[in-house]
């Protein structure tokens, strides 16, 4: 049991640090996207201050997703203030269909209220859209990966060395049992 139950931690880890939910196969906005919008264009959403936010680029898989200029892109909030935008520590890509979307930088407001980001039509090399997300929350996205990566490792292995404890015992009580003298 307890191999059985690492096995599904590790997989359900492993599975967490996957980007999913960006962009549908149809080249829509994905269940995880808060805002979205055109290249060049702007959109707004409800933010959280404290939280980090994630502003990707998507488009055609097929052109693949190029540069980015992040001086073009803009993140204004309702107070005024302008978040730093900062790029993401290890670059996320996702996948669905025929259109993909690739992180390129977060931002984090300080306080709660309304933003718009804006992209400018330089931003891109081949992206037709974007898409804003919420992005990871404890430090930074390079720790978060890797924090998921080696949790779900730790998981494996010790799944496999349950299951290995586990054929082990089972084949020793199977030799005590046969090798055991009856009375």
């Amino acid at each position: 049991m307890l191999a059985l139950f690492s096995g599904i931690g590790g997989v359900l880890l492993l599975a967490k640090s996957v980007p999913t939910g960006i962009v549908t196969s149809g080249g829509a906005p994905g269940a995880a996207a808060l805002a979205s919008g055109a290249v060049p264009g702007s959109a707004s959403l409800e933010v959280r201050g404290g939280t980090t936010y994630t502003v990707w680029s998507t488009g055609d898989a097929a052109d693949g997703l190029g540069w980015v200029a992040q001086d073009a892109i803009a993140v204004r909030c309702d107070d005024g203030e302008e978040p730093p935008v900062s790029s993401v520590m290890v670059a996320g890509r996702t996948t669905s269909g025929m259109f993909s979307a690739a992180s390129v930088i977060d931002f984090e407001p300080v306080s709660d209220g309304t933003c718009e980001v804006t992209v400018g039509g330089n931003a891109f090399e081949s992206a037709s859209g974007f898409v804003v997300t919420e992005g990871h929350q404890s430090g930074s996205i390079f720790g978060s990966f890797f924090a998921y990566v080696g949790g779900a490792a730790v998981a494996i292995i010790a799944a496999i060395g349950a299951g290995l404890l586990g054929g082990a015992l089972l084949v020793a009580g199977i030799v005590w049992r046969i090798a055991t003298p009856r009375p």
